[in-house]
């Protein structure tokens, strides 16, 4: 028996539609099912008999309506193991998107092996206003590297892009939402071409994605390639955690002519470590770029960075090959850009005398009422061949703090940042869960951090390090309130498919994702938006 379609929404489900807004709460919304299943299409989508994935995804194999999903409903994902790759087919209305969500943070787990097909992907959004959230995205095939030196996906490695659009052109998908998926070792986390207007990044933990190539490593946590010129909703990338790739972390490149990247904003992303894997891989290349916006052939018109966390470890190994940096519209230019409340941080000297200056924690080109205003600037602010400060006009006046001359190992030019400072985003779609980045400059062990803006008196919770993020916790217990201790000593990190174990950031830095622990009879925690 289907599951029926109720007046009113109750346990799970009232949870999650209250989370997406009154619209979604109607007559019609209905709850459908999901769980592995190699014998398509497995059920009628009930909870007694779910479906396989494939058939919830795509409404041409579902039974006419009333056994249809349709605008407004939501397909849970059963926790376990869905093997291969998945085309979504499944399309929403603007007040009433679906949802595809799993029981669980990334319980449902996606895995697409060696899948590797030219434009393929281990989830393949074809349709628009559908919200993909809590599920993790992975493969377990172990090749990741390559003979070529190409930017696409290159034949002879074992996987693929974890979550892409088509690349219609004049074919546009608005509505689509990402929202606190794990999405781990694939050869890209997220690549939207042409088509995905307005789509939004929110709560993402992604990590170890790409590949390595004899010229350089390859592949992004989040790759917004460009946008057709009829597309007029913002990109919003916001509080992800993108670490340790093989390649760059956040990338905007709108690299075609005929194309724009318009009202990128990125906001309260805590971005570190990445290229780290590549250096892994043959010890020749070292750290990436954390965030790069722009590129040699088309301008980025109104980008937004705020509120962004970045950092590169200066005693990683890592770090003697290439320190790292960010760049925004750096190759070109870009217009009208927003660039405030951030922590740009590549702390990085040279480790031979005369130990000169080596970390560039931000590289702008921008025109046209740019507004830089109250960052931190730790490391170079200077371009690569001649050294000419990019910020000169944003020194004095604007809020900046810069200390230019970066410091590992001594000797150290000062000032140099002290104290402990401590960065707390409570999520906005899911209550008691929080993301929180930490700027540990006195070296202390443990740090006290406020999260009662996450968690009530009472919650039970766990903190998770996300270097390791399916590993044990770093901190659990009963919320009394107040301030809980978060260890700065972690040296766990998790093992990528490839069988690569990066080091651990130091003490300096660290992230950390807070979650209340739920039991399963509550379902999802209300809240949102």
């Amino acid at each position: 028996m289907s599951a029926s379609r109720r007046s009113q929404v109750t346990g799970i489900a009232l949870g999650i539609a209250l989370s997406v807004g009154p619209a979604v709460l109607t007559a019609l919304a209905k709850n459908w099912y999901v769980a592995p299943c190699d014998n398509p299409p497995c059920g009628d989508g009930s909870l007694a008999n779910p479906w396989d994935l494939q058939t919830a995804l795509n409404p041409n194999l579902q039974p006419p309506p009333p056994g249809r999903v349709q605008a407004g409903d939501t397909v849970w994902l059963l926790g376990g193991t869905y093997n291969g790759n998945y085309e979504s087919f499944l399309e929403g209305d603007p007040d009433k998107p679906i949802i595809v969500r799993s029981i669980g943070d990334g319980a449902a787990k996606i895995d697409g092996g060696s899948y590797n097909e030219p434009g393929g992907a281990i989830l393949r959004v074809l349709r628009g206003y559908t919200w993909f959230w809590g599920i993790q995205v992975m493969s377990s095939s172990t090749d990741r590297t390559s003979v070529y030196q190409v930017s696409q996906i290159p034949p002879d490695i074992g996987t693929t892009v974890g979550i892409r659009t088509p690349a219609v052109p004049n074919n546009l998908l608005p509505g689509l939402k990402f929202i606190n998926m794990v999405i781990h070792d694939t050869a890209e986390g997220f690549f939207m071409l042409v088509d995905a207007e307005g789509v939004e990044f929110y709560g993402n933990i992604i990590y170890y994605n790409g590949w390595h190539a004899p010229d350089r490593g390859h592949g992004y946590g989040i790759y917004v390639k460009y946008y057709l010129p009829s597309a007029t909703l913002p990109v919003i990338v916001k509080d992800n955690i993108v670490l340790a790739h093989y390649g760059m972390g956040i990338v905007g490149s709108p690299d075609t002519a005929g194309y724009v990247l318009n009202d990128m904003t990125c906001e309260g992303n805590i971005v570190f470590y990445n290229g780290v894997l590549n250096y892994e891989a043959d010890h020749e290349e070292g750290f990436e770029k954390n965030f790069t916006i722009g590129d040699s052939r088309v301008y980025p018109v109104r980008p937004k960075l705020i509120n962004n966390y970045t950092y590169f470890a200066p005693d990683n190994e890592a770090a003697r090959r290439s320190p790292g940096n960010n760049r925004l519209g750096y190759t070109s230019s870009c217009t009208h850009a927003t660039v405030t409340g951030n922590y740009f941080v590549t702390p990085y000297r040279v480790w031979d005398p005369p130990y000169p200056c080596a970390g560039r924690s931000f590289q702008f080109q921008g025109t046209d009422l740019n507004a830089i205003a109250n960052n931190i600037f730790y490391g170079r602010t200077s371009n690569d061949p001649n050294d000419v400060d990019l910020l000169a006009a944003w020194r004095s006046g604007y809020g900046n703090i810069f200390y230019d001359c970066a410091c590992w190992p001594p000797p150290c030019s000062g000032p140099l940042p002290t104290g402990v400072e401590v960065f707390v985003r409570p999520n906005e779609y899911e209550g008691k869960r929080g993301h929180v980045a930490v700027y540990n400059w006195d070296d202390v062990n443990d740090v006290l951090v406020d999260v009662s803006e996450i968690l009530s008196p009472g919650d039970l919770y766990h903190v998770v390090d996300p270097q390791n993020y399916f590993g044990p916790p770093v901190a659990s217990g009963t919320y009394l309130g107040g301030s809980i201790l978060m260890p700065m000593t972690s040296t766990a990190t998790a093992t990528s498919s490839a069988g690569f174990t990066p080091q651990h950031t130091s003490k300096q830095f660290g992230a950390f994702v807070v979650k209340r622990v739920f039991y399963q009879q509550e379902g999802p925690e209300r809240g949102g938006p």
